[in-house]
């Protein structure tokens, strides 16, 4: 299917049945703590053959930034490039449709911080849990 691109989903009842169980089932709390749905979110959800969910993510564009959020992949999808993937359509997605602003993104999983680091993002905070990242958009 792909990588399909969800914006103002706060009452899309279409988004809450495929993304429902990461808002509400236990087994995502780990590796998803603070997900939440906000108007401005732009979510982009890659979809197997089968239109279960692969991986998603979401971005959130501010005055002077545009942020990552909720960066997650299902784990028998993990190690087949589907995360470069989606991460190749978000940034296309930017470059193309959003002003030229910094991206900056959370992240406490090192895998995560490893593939955000080979794309030049830098760390600007290092708290106990937390790598806060940032990157300039390629012009």
């Amino acid at each position: 299917m792909g990588v399909k691109i969800f914006k103002n989903t706060t009452g899309d009842e279409n988004f809450y049945k495929k993304m429902g169980k990461y808002f509400a089932e236990p087994e995502y709390k780990d590796e998803l703590p603070y997900i939440k749905n906000k108007d401005n979110y732009i979510w982009f959800i890659n979809f197997n053959d089968n239109n279960e969910i692969i991986n998603f993510m979401a971005i959130e564009e501010l005055k002077n930034k545009i942020k990552l959020h909720h960066i997650f992949t299902e784990k028998e999808y993990r190690d087949d490039g589907y995360f470069k993937q989606l991460n190749n359509k978000i940034f296309k997605y930017i470059k193309e449709n959003l002003s030229n602003k910094p991206i900056e993104l959370a992240t406490k999983n090192n895998i995560i911080f490893m593939f955000y680091k080979n794309k030049g993002f830098k760390v600007y905070r290092e708290t106990k849990n937390y790598y806060f990242m940032r990157k300039e958009v390629d012009k």
